[in-house]
């Protein structure tokens, strides 16, 4: 699925049911998500997997964070609790709206629209920590790893990305939908081996994975890599 019709999908998901498109739980579609739980499940997973992080490289510093696929917020407004200031971008300006709606830390958390392959909007090192859960899952792996790599140029040197990818895709390879066809949630996956290669030769080092995290057979997986130091010669 190419970029722009994944914004056109998570677009529609933003503008008709934008908690239950992030929080696919089959009793919360049609606007049945209480706010205060919803956002409440974000403030666990952000202390869970900060804390998890936080195991692996103790001095994370806690000066500026990205929420990458950030949806209507649930987790900026977390990560906003332990970090000066926090970005979040999505790809969906339905998406975008709600977080801005939603946010209640002020100039401190900041939202924007990013629908293109890379994120050129920020500058080389401007972040300490970088966090994606159940976001690259929905991109094409190329799109995925195009991702990846840009986590890694924005992260300071020593600066911590957690994301979350599945190994396998359950969404048929070379797929078309009808014109006509209403949004769509796609489930791609990279192997465990194809990642951990991709960010070591790309600046990273790999500090811990959690495996198999989810009943499903694409098999998530959570992903905590440094950035290394740039060699001198």
């Amino acid at each position: 699925m190419h970029l722009s019709t994944l914004k056109k999908h998570w677009t529609e998901f933003g503008k008709h049911d934008p908690l239950w498109a992030i929080l696919t739980h089959g009793s919360k579609k049609g606007g049945k998500w209480d706010v205060g739980e919803f956002f409440e499940l974000g403030r666990r997973d952000v202390d869970a997997w900060l804390g998890a992080a936080l195991v692996e490289k103790p001095d994370i510093e806690r000066g500026r964070a990205l929420d990458f696929g950030c949806g209507v917020g649930r987790l900026t407004q977390a990560l906003a609790e332990h970090f000066e200031t926090v970005v979040g971008v999505d790809i969906a300006p339905t998406m975008i709206a709600e977080a801005a709606k939603y946010n209640r830390h002020g100039d401190r958390c900041t939202y924007s629209v990013n629908d293109r392959p890379d994120l050129r909007q920020f500058i080389d090192a401007e972040f300490d920590f970088i966090f994606t859960l159940i976001v690259l899952q929905h991109m094409a792996p190329h799109y995925a790893k195009g991702y990846l790599k840009e986590f890694l140029r924005l992260l300071k040197p020593g600066g911590v990305v957690l994301f979350q990818l599945p190994e396998l895709s359950l969404t048929p390879e070379g797929r078309v939908l009808p014109e006509d066809s209403g949004p769509v949630m796609d489930m791609f996956g990279i192997p465990p081996f194809e990642v951990i290669e991709f960010i070591e030769s790309n600046g990273g080092r790999i500090l811990n994975v959690h495996y198999n995290l989810s009943p499903g057979a694409e098999k998530s997986h959570v992903y905590i890599a440094e950035k290394l130091p740039a060699v001198s010669n």
